[in-house]
């Protein structure tokens, strides 16, 4: 399951994994980066996304997770107890996105069953269902204007140091003006 956190709260989740285990499946349960438990507090993956803007040091939303499982692929397919061939991925919403990227990734996922994630964008525009979507990611932009508007500034502000040397120098570039014009006025 991607979802560890939903899996955990929603309970029937949790007693579907049970189900899966008892039947002597091995279950791994996660929660997806910046979320549940693997989060900081309630900022974390907002945080992460604008660290991510700024910077460029990580692959959220989508992709840090995947990565994630294919690292448990790999560490799934090294133990003697597990059959390689039969090895699935499941999850809901966001890690329902998770699921079907990371099978799509990674082929040694043999099956995935996405739960309410593999979103129509188009759908959602045409039938004005695109708000949930959006506002998850709203203060993303709205931070990203502000980093603009940070970097804006800090262009003016050397902008106005170059200005200011210009100035500085102008009566240096006078001075070099009249020297090559006495030069070329009076060749020895």
């Amino acid at each position: 399951w991607v979802g560890y956190q939903l899996c955990i709260s929603l309970g029937t989740y949790f007693q579907i994994s049970q189900a899966y285990a008892s039947r002597d499946y091995i279950v791994v349960a996660i929660d997806s980066r910046y979320h549940g438990e693997r989060a900081r507090n309630l900022t974390t993956y907002r945080d992460a996304l604008v660290s991510s803007w700024k910077k460029g040091d990580t692959m959220l939303f989508i992709f840090d997770t995947v990565w994630d499982l294919i690292k448990l692929a790999d560490h799934l397919t090294q133990r003697e107890d597990v059959d390689p061939s039969r090895t699935g991925i499941i999850g809901e919403s966001l890690g329902a996105m998770h699921a079907w990227f990371g099978a799509a990734a990674d082929t040694r996922y043999s099956v995935a069953a996405p739960i309410i994630g593999v979103q129509g964008f188009r759908w959602a525009i045409e039938h004005d269902k695109w708000q949930a979507r959006v506002d998850s990611i709203l203060r993303l932009y709205l931070k990203k204007q502000e980093l603009i508007l940070e970097k804006v500034q800090s262009i003016k502000k050397w902008w106005r140091s170059l200005v200011s040397s210009a100035v500085v120098l102008q009566p240096l570039r006078q001075e070099i003006k009249v020297l090559k014009s006495f030069k070329l006025n009076n060749s020895f």
